[in-house]
């Protein structure tokens, strides 16, 4: 791997929220009354699930997008716990705040800082 660079995680450009908040809203704005419902419950129609996968592949294709756009003019190589280290708590952030909930969720690296 010569010429290769390996990022550390504090070197990884941040992903924002705003890299998929249209997706989530795109999602939302799909959704009915009927299928929440059903989603609330645990039991979403085929619809919905077709939905669902639609808006997490779309979550992914964003992501790799940012992370691409970001590392695209350098040779390196991203470790998936930078990967993960960089993105933290962006996805439930997003849905949180695209739903106007409170976020009660962290990533493991989140909670480790809190407790220092």
């Amino acid at each position: 791997m010569a010429g290769l660079e390996i990022v550390q995680t504090e070197e990884m450009p941040k992903v924002r929220i705003d890299n998929i908040h249209p997706v989530i809203k795109a999602f939302i704005g799909n959704v009915t009354v009927k299928q929440w419902a059903l989603l609330k419950v645990g039991t979403p129609d085929d619809t919905t699930q077709v939905l669902l996968a639609d808006m997490f592949m779309n979550i992914v294709t964003a992501l790799r997008e940012a992370f691409l756009q970001a590392f695209r003019s350098m040779d390196v190589v991203v470790s998936e716990d930078c990967v993960k280290a960089t993105l933290g708590d962006t996805i439930p952030e997003s849905f949180a705040e695209v739903l106007k909930v409170d976020d009660q969720v962290q990533c493991a690296s989140s909670k480790l800082l809190s407790e220092w």
